[in-house]
């Protein structure tokens, strides 16, 4: 009865003590997280059955409102443990221990070694808009080998580069995908704020209409995810085993999450509060001979990329999308590289394996 008295107060505009204002906060604040909970239970993992082209610029900003608070908690929480491990001199970003299982392994999973044992294997690192550049790459592995052939190589992806890890570990076609990029990136270029809120959105319709109905049962011990879970703090974790298809694609997702960009609120998956499997390790090589797909300079010293783009994009390009013609050239430029590089002593030795392996 006094906590109604003291509602009706506030909305009577009538003074509130200090302890009457501090209950309120603390209502309002329970509030928010259970709508967000809910939001990242059920709302945030429906895949949409149609390409969704934006939203009124009012529901853009009441989503951002309503996303902020969450965004902020994340990246102080993030900004806070990236300061202590550069301090200590063990940057968070750079993962200092091979992972041998995934999220649900303590939950009665098996455990599915992350590869080093000799099989092709191929790591794509995140880059936003830019990531396209790694289907042209794959274009061209899919030309040369064919789908049959690239069955027996493993593929690990962070951020967006997990789309095209999910895609090439299930051998989509990927000029089926390429048929979807220019609209979404045209959508992301012409009319960002209507759609500043909904990234998550399209990654989500382009995976559900491009993956077969086994892509969780062709990825499992195949495709290797990378993600960051926040709690207890800040760390990576390598997803490896799919139930369902749409545990598929919610790892993805997972791995592409940045608060309020991706989708308002926070992304929960197999228990973990995720977000961007880049913060914690956005190149997961899966072997010392892994065909490492990088983007930037600093992906050869930092990550020890195998190849970057010989004709790089801009980085202002990873979330505001290039015109098409310059789209055109991220994904041939992609093409000619790998073709170039299956020519050297690595590439060579990285057809033998998909030559012979079981």
């Amino acid at each position: 009865m006094a906590r109604a008295t003291t509602l009706a107060r506030a909305l009577e505009g009538a003074a509130l003590t200090r302890e009457e204002w501090r209950w309120m906060l603390v209502v309002a604040a329970a509030l928010y997280a259970a709508n967000a909970l809910a939001h990242g239970v059920f709302h945030a993992k429906r895949n949409p059955m149609y390409l969704e082209t934006g939203k009124g610029r009012l529901v853009v900003a009441m989503r951002v409102a309503y996303g902020a608070p969450a965004a902020l908690a994340q990246a102080a929480w993030i900004a806070a443990w990236i300061a202590f491990w550069e301090a200590a001199r063990k940057p968070m970003w750079k993962p200092r221990r091979r992972h041998h299982g995934d999220a649900g392994a303590r939950r009665g999973r098996r455990r599915t070694p992350v590869v080093h044992d000799g099989h092709a294997s191929v790591a794509m690192c995140g880059g936003g808009f830019r990531t396209w550049y790694h289907l042209g790459v794959y274009h061209g592995l899919y030309e040369r080998f064919g789908a049959k052939a690239l069955e027996k190589a493993r593929w690990s992806g962070s951020s967006v580069g997990s789309i095209m890890a999910a895609i090439a570990a299930c051998g989509v076609d990927p000029d089926v995908v390429w048929a979807h990029i220019p609209e979404i990136a045209a959508l992301h270029r012409d009319s960002w704020m209507e759609n500043l809120t909904t990234v998550g959105s399209k990654c989500r319709f382009l995976l559900d209409d491009v993956l077969p109905a086994d892509a969780h049962e062709r990825c499992t011990g195949r495709c290797f995810i990378s993600v960051t879970s926040l709690l207890p703090l800040p760390h990576n974790v390598i997803l490896t085993e799919y139930d369902t298809r749409d545990d598929l694609i919610d790892a993805v997702i997972a791995s592409t999450y940045i608060p309020t960009w991706t989708f308002p609120g926070v992304c929960l998956h197999k228990g973990m509060v995720c977000v961007d499997g880049g913060v914690c390790n956005n190149l997961a090589s899966l072997s010392p001979a892994t065909l490492r797909v990088g983007l930037d300079p600093e992906d050869k010293t930092d990550w020890d990329a195998t190849i970057i783009p010989s004709e790089p994009k801009p980085r202002y390009a990873t979330f505001i999308p290039l015109d098409d013609a310059e789209l055109w050239d991220m994904y041939e430029c992609g093409k000619r590289d790998i073709a170039s590089w299956l020519r050297s002593d690595e590439g060579r030795k990285f057809a033998a394996k998909l030559a012979t392996d079981d």
